[in-house]
């Protein structure tokens, strides 16, 4: 059964003067629909919008396996191969 859209308002008094913020749930086939309805603008900047959410959340992974020694079996790899002279640069065309 899908969710039903809810509003959120919050007000914060910031500087002697009132922000009301509202915050939207959605399920997801409101937010496809949503999406559907976009301009071609707005999708382009949605589509940026995820990309950049979807990195990040990348990004704090690999840094959290790195952190956790998940990753540790590729720094050893790369060890064996610098001790063997193996160890090559990236390629510049990727």
């Amino acid at each position: 059964m899908p969710k039903t859209l809810a509003i959120n308002q919050q007000i914060a008094t910031v500087g002697g003067s009132i922000t009301i913020r509202y915050g939207c749930r959605m399920s997801l086939a409101e937010l496809k629909e949503a999406v559907r309805k976009l301009s071609e603008r707005e999708l382009a900047e949605l589509a940026a919008f995820i990309a950049e959410q979807d990195n990040a959340a990348w990004d704090k992974q690999m840094d959290e396996d790195a952190a956790s020694g998940k990753l540790d079996f590729l720094f050893e790899e790369a060890d064996r191969e610098r001790a063997k002279d193996k160890l090559r640069d990236w390629p510049a065309d990727r």
